[in-house]
């Protein structure tokens, strides 16, 4: 897999990636309502995005006040194949940025 980088912020400056990859994961893939997908908890959150080399936003995940991760998401064209080993991918980078 190419190189990552992860980007670590608030809503209002990493909003527009995490949920464009929030919405392709949990509304189309897994079907959850649009008015669920988005809560209050974001603005209050710290997130994190995964980006490739080119710059697209491939995972998302957010850290709640209380400390619980929580909305992780990766692509799914960016997911390792089923029953495959698991190269470090987005899913994996994401929690393990410092905060």
């Amino acid at each position: 897999m190419e190189s990552l980088r992860v980007a670590l912020g608030n809503w209002e400056e990493l909003g527009k990636d995490a949920s464009t990859v929030r919405h392709a994961v949990f509304v189309r893939e897994q079907a959850v309502p649009p008015e669920l997908e988005l809560d209050d908890m974001d603005a209050v959150s710290v997130h994190a995005v995964a980006y490739d080399g080119q710059g697209k936003a491939l995972g998302t995940g957010r850290l709640l006040p209380d400390g619980h991760i929580g909305r992780m998401a990766v692509l799914r064209e960016a997911r390792p194949p089923h029953r495959q080993p698991h190269p470090p991918g987005p899913g994996r980078a994401c929690p393990r940025q410092p905060l």
